[in-house]
């Protein structure tokens, strides 16, 4: 990682150290319903998983990367929460990426689930 002098910052959220530790810790968020169709996904996980911009709710599982959609599906099936499991996307402009994912099960209205 490259290192930047942290002399020049500033108290506050604005300041040159908080955006960088904003950078260096982003987490990306997508939540899905019991049926596993796509209700959420934030600007960071689009990013992280390279996604449209444009990424529609209700979108199925399979616009996500096969590694994610497959960690979904488990959590679906065994009922218990992965967490921090490695999973390393294909390069994108030359260089791969290795995500920390954690998936857990929550439960919605009337006893549903997603992840």
């Amino acid at each position: 990682m490259p290192t930047q002098s942290l002399s020049g910052s500033k108290p506050g959220f604005e300041g040159t150290f908080e955006n960088m530790l904003q950078d260096c810790f982003s987490c990306g968020v997508i939540a899905t319903d019991f049926e596993g169709k796509i209700i959420s996904v934030n600007s960071e996980a689009k990013r992280l998983l390279h996604l449209p911009s444009s990424a529609k709710r209700r979108s199925s599982l399979e616009t996500l990367p096969p590694q994610i959609t497959s960690l979904i599906r488990e959590v679906f099936k065994t009922g218990e929460t992965v967490v921090n499991r490695k999973i390393s996307l294909p390069p994108v402009k030359g260089a791969s990426t290795t995500l920390s994912v954690t998936a857990m099960p929550v439960s919605g209205k009337l006893g549903s689930s997603g992840c």
